[in-house]
């Protein structure tokens, strides 16, 4: 005896299965999984800042795979975090701050996609009280400067002179100036203008600034040397007419001399000449005169020389 109904009853149940078994088969076939580097951007409110500014997290979405590849497609890049005030309530300079992504974060997203591992915990996260200085701009050099010259930090000078900085507090109340990235010296000429980058940072902790660039002047001064010249002749000079006699005391100096290193290996005593100069107002009393010894360098150019002593007694009596 046949029983139709059940018949069919049976035949609908296993087509039925079978339906939904090629359905999980389809749809488990159509998951995908991707993982995407995210760069996560700290913002908090005015007067705060977050160290460090941002960071960098690996977050794997799981759905379907046609969600998956929009998501990849279409997702930010970078996502921003808001630190909210009750997360730093009483703040402490350098306390931790407790900061969680999830996928609320990802206002994009589909919710039928799953973030594998989140909701994800971002350690080593830091607020500081932050504020706006004005700090010296001033100049940092490195290298040597070309042989018989040295830097002269007080004719060398920037511009600006003042940069605004903004920064941690605890870090800028000490802080004395705000420095140009490094001047090479190496085989400057002696004078030199160029624009130069500023170094954003303080003690090594990245600051803001106002100006991130500067225009420098360079001035490399010649390094002195000086030697002596002993038993030089004071000579005399006096007007043709000039009929009193007289005499000088001392009749020879020293000469100190003082330029280039270089230029003076090449001075010779004949190069230099002493002398006072006598003139008709000098007439016979009886103390003698204080005269200047004056010193002419005849050769080589460039240096500079003073008698030891300078002055002279100048006797002058009748003929």
């Amino acid at each position: 005896m046949r029983f139709p109904i059940i018949s069919h009853l049976g035949t609908s149940a296993m087509a039925l299965i079978l339906a939904v078994f090629l359905w999980g088969f389809a749809y488990l076939q159509n998951q995908d999984t991707a993982t995407l580097r995210f760069t996560v951007q700290f913002d908090a409110r005015q007067g705060v800042r977050i160290t460090p500014p941002s960071t960098t997290v690996d977050l794997t979405v799981r759905g379907p795979r046609r969600l998956v590849d929009t998501f990849r497609a279409e997702a930010p890049s970078v996502v921003r975090k808001r630190i909210e005030d009750s997360d730093i309530a009483g703040l402490v300079d350098g306390m931790p701050v407790p900061v969680s992504l999830s996928p609320a974060d990802f206002i994009t997203a589909d919710k039928r996609l799953v973030f594998e591992n989140l909701p994800m915990k971002i350690p080593d996260v830091k607020a500081f009280r932050e504020e706006t200085v004005a700090l010296p701009l001033k100049i940092a050099t490195k290298g040597t400067p070309p042989p018989g010259y040295a830097f002269d930090p007080v004719r060398s000078f920037v511009r600006p002179a003042f940069v605004n900085v903004t920064g941690p507090e605890s870090l800028l109340k000490n802080a004395k100036a705000i420095y140009t990235k490094p001047v090479d010296l190496s085989g400057l000429p002696p004078h030199f203008d160029y624009t130069e980058r500023v170094d954003a940072t303080i003690d090594g902790q990245p600051v803001q600034v106002d100006v991130t660039s500067a225009r420098v002047f360079i001035e490399l001064e010649r390094k002195l040397s000086e030697t002596s010249l002993a038993d030089i002749p004071v000579n005399v000079i006096m007007a043709p007419d000039y009929s009193y006699k007289f005499s000088i005391s001392p009749a020879q100096v020293t000469v100190a001399v003082t330029g280039p290193a270089e230029t003076l290996a090449t001075l010779q005593a004949k190069d230099v000449l002493a002398f006072v100069a006598v003139t008709r107002e000098h007439t016979p009393r009886p103390l003698p005169y204080t005269v200047g010894i004056r010193v002419l360098l005849l050769a080589p150019a460039g240096l500079t020389a003073t008698a030891v002593p300078d002055n002279a007694a100048l006797t002058v009596s009748a003929p």
